[in-house]
């Protein structure tokens, strides 16, 4: 079972990409971002389980290994790995899916926040948000 890389995480992007069981999700982390389709026709199904209840200990986020708890995690398969797309920005905030062959990629300049002179003025840094178009291979 993959662990999360350490600092925050986010998953920007959670689209259907097909039948109600499998999606497009996005993995945002520090260094990480990639795109994963996944299918939720083979998954253990914990909602109102008694692993949907906090109270449960130990938690099922808390193994090593869900399957000692009967639980089969979600299959999952890379679609595109961003860091390895050259122009990707440093900063991504969010994902999409446009199409099966299309997904959109979004960030923001931080209001372009720079820095103030003497009397108060802010002098932005210049820093242009980006909206980019990648083509990636149709989701299996």
């Amino acid at each position: 079972m993959e662990r999360p890389s350490p600092g925050p995480c986010q998953l920007p992007g959670r689209n259907a990409t097909g039948p109600y069981d499998q999606a497009t999700i996005g993995r945002i982390c520090e260094e990480v971002a990639r795109l994963y389709t996944v299918d939720m026709a083979s998954a253990t199904n914990v909602l109102r389980s008694k692993w949907d209840n906090p109270a449960t200990a130990p938690s099922l986020e808390a193994r090593d290994d869900p399957a000692t708890a009967g639980v089969t995690p979600l299959s999952k398969t890379l679609v595109v790995d961003l860091e390895a797309l050259p122009g990707m920005p440093d900063k991504i905030e969010g994902v999409t899916v446009i199409d099966d062959r299309t997904i959109a990629v979004i960030n923001d300049n931080d209001f372009a926040f720079g820095t103030f002179d003497d009397a108060g003025r802010h002098h932005g840094s210049g820093a242009k948000s980006q909206l980019l178009m990648i083509e990636a291979p149709a989701s299996p």
